[in-house]
């Protein structure tokens, strides 16, 4: 038996737009349905019941600005369709029947749910537009997130079309089945870019590890001594660069996670877009840690709750709510300045610096065989290129033991090549002798450096600049070259 009517779900993609704005991103939080989301715009809301007897509110917002059409539907499923449709695969496949007439369905992949079964959907409307879903099937309700409009408009508008579907999270103690309504909403932390229902407000404690500055959130339950939290970790670039794949940097950190005690399950999982891991942990002092991993843009997030094995048994129903309620906001973690400047902590090579931005990181090798790693952006404003690279010492200097004056020498000549050394004055970081050169290239950019060595390591911070621009000279040069410190200063 076909069920029609739930293509009504695309149709509504057809909704005009009014005049071009910028969207007003607000939270829609319904505790009717069991939901909360970001939409940009105060949604339309719709309610219906559609064959066989299936409730159906849709929230709707069609945003000017984007040209797309943002919606979130939820499906509250009869008795009678439950017992056809006994299993959560069954109710998605069913849902998307309807979602698919008259359409072409061009990409599906599972999305781990817990509690039930996800999936989403990359689909071509019949008038030529694009579609994604994400449709996720928990008990007798099924909810569907979908964002739809010319294909063009969606590729360009990827950061709101990932902002809508990163929002979206069941309430904690919301179930929209029996109609209870939870007493707080879940805890969002906007330094670190997610939201999670702990049981209680939790604590933030900043610390260093040797993967990057971390920030952990930890409230317990003490009527079963159980302990909720979440573990934020800005990773060095240059140790995400050295793993390779974003499989093979969760491989190696959850041997870290597990240290001395025995992983009992392990499954590999997504949030979005992002690969994770569900473990069970029994540590080595018997406690059971049961957490969520994920990767995401660089940044690592655990989600996890740990107790005495029996109180962690007869916490099962909590502790799946606590961590299905895990949503990432905003993978962007680092830390700023307040005005768009981004700091840069590398632990490997022993130093923080401020940038305009992200920067990439990449592992180098020089002609000569000397490797060394380079974090380089550039600033789109002033198409000043930032440079921090860092390395050991080449082996000859380390052999001939060379005076930190001659290694400067030799990275001095070099950095010059073809131009010309306009000045150069000597200068110290932290007792470690360095160099400040100002340098006009042979192509007509200019450059100002500061070379330092610190052990058995030389490291350069570069700006190069257009040679008709002044930025070489500016307080965002100026601002750049003196952040850069060792970590333990």
């Amino acid at each position: 038996m076909r069920y029609l009517p739930l293509a009504l779900v695309v149709a509504v993609f057809a909704m005009a737009a009014g005049p071009a704005r910028g969207p007003s991103w607000q939270e829609l939080k319904s505790p009717e349905c069991g939901f909360r989301a970001e939409m940009p715009g105060e949604p339309r809301k719709l309610s219906e019941r559609a064959e066989p007897g299936i409730e159906i509110r849709r929230f709707l917002v069609a945003d000017p600005s984007s040209g797309l059409n943002f919606i979130v539907c939820h499906f509250r499923l009869t008795d009678e369709l439950l017992k056809e449709k006994s299993s959560p695969d069954q109710r998605l496949e069913f849902l998307r029947e309807g979602t698919l007439a008259g359409h072409k369905l061009t990409s599906r992949k599972r999305i781990a749910t817990p509690g039930g079964a996800g999936e989403q959907l990359e689909i071509r409307t019949a008038d030529g537009g694009s579609m994604l879903v994400r449709q996720f099937a928990i008990g007798r309700s099924i909810y569907q997130c979908g964002v739809g409009g010319p294909a063009p408009a969606v590729q360009a508008h990827a950061k709101a079309v990932d902002r809508f579907f990163a929002s979206f999270a069941l309430l904690a103690g919301t179930s929209p089945d029996n109609g209870t309504q939870q007493t707080e909403g879940p805890f969002t932390s906007a330094e670190e870019g997610f939201r999670a229902a702990f049981p209680a407000t939790p604590k933030r404690k900043a610390r260093t590890s040797k993967a990057g500055p971390s920030a952990q959130y930890l409230a317990t339950d003490q009527q079963r001594n159980i302990v909720y939290l979440v573990d934020c970790v800005r990773l060095d670039p240059a140790i995400v660069a050295r793993f390779g794949k974003p499989e093979e940097v969760l491989d190696r950190l959850l041997g870290g996670l597990v240290g001395d005690g025995k992983l009992l399950r392990q499954r590999r999982i997504t949030l979005g877009n992002y690969p994770g891991r569900g473990v069970e942990i029994e540590k080595s002092d018997k406690l059971i840690l049961v957490a969520r991993v994920f990767l995401a843009e660089g940044c690592l997030y655990q989600a996890a709750v740990g107790g005495a094995a029996q109180a962690m048994k007869e916490n099962i129903k909590n502790t799946r709510n606590f961590l299905d309620s895990f949503a990432i906001v905003s993978p962007l973690g680092e830390a700023t300045d307040g005005r768009g400047w981004r700091e840069l902590v590398c632990t490997e090579g022993g130093f923080r610096v401020l940038l305009p931005g992200s920067p990439r990181g990449e592992a180098k090798v020089t002609k000569k065989g000397h490797p060394h790693f380079e974090y380089h952006l550039t600033d789109s404003q002033t198409n000043a290129r930032y440079l921090i690279d860092f390395g050991p010492l080449p082996e000859e200097a380390v052999e001939k033991n060379a005076p930190p004056n001659q290694v400067l020498d030799a990275f001095q000549t070099r950095l010059v090549g073809k131009g010309k050394l306009l000045a150069e004055k000597a200068i110290a970081l932290a007792a470690h002798p360095g160099r400040e050169l100002e340098i006009a290239g042979a192509e007509g950019g200019r450059v100002r450096a500061r070379l330092y060595v610190i052990g058995s390591h030389i490291y350069q911070c570069l700006i190069t600049v257009p040679a008709n621009s002044s930025a070489v000279a500016s307080s965002d040069a100026q601002k750049f070259l003196d952040s850069f410190l060792l970590i333990a200063d």
